[in-house]
């Protein structure tokens, strides 16, 4: 019989650089998933700051941190959409400057 651990991590851990730092991925618990859930109906309703709050929370983060101010939106996207799909399929992000992308994090 195969024997699963939950508590054994299979995966690589997400690496995500901004402005020349390397951030690992805080796990995408329960916690996260709620957090995320909400990130997403702010972002559906138009709110732009949701997705800068998301990228500082997983990237373990201050909410008022400002190292994400003066990023360009569509990089901002573009990284919060590849850590995803890294969590979908297990890979590591390497997050560029500015490239285009969806801006809902859970979902495509």
């Amino acid at each position: 019989m195969k024997k699963i651990d939950a508590s054994e991590k299979v995966y690589e851990p997400i690496e995500v650089v901004v402005k020349g730092k390397t951030f690992s991925v805080r796990d995408y618990d329960r916690e996260a998933a709620k957090k995320n859930a909400e990130w997403d109906k702010r972002v559906d309703a138009g709110d732009t700051d949701a997705n800068y709050e998301r990228l500082l929370y997983m990237l373990g983060l201050e909410p008022d941190d400002t190292l994400l101010d003066d990023l360009d939106f569509r990089a901002l996207n573009h990284v919060v959409s590849d850590i995803f799909t890294a969590i979908r399929e297990g890979d590591t992000v390497e997050g560029p400057e500015e490239k285009k992308s969806s801006a809902r994090g859970g979902k495509k």
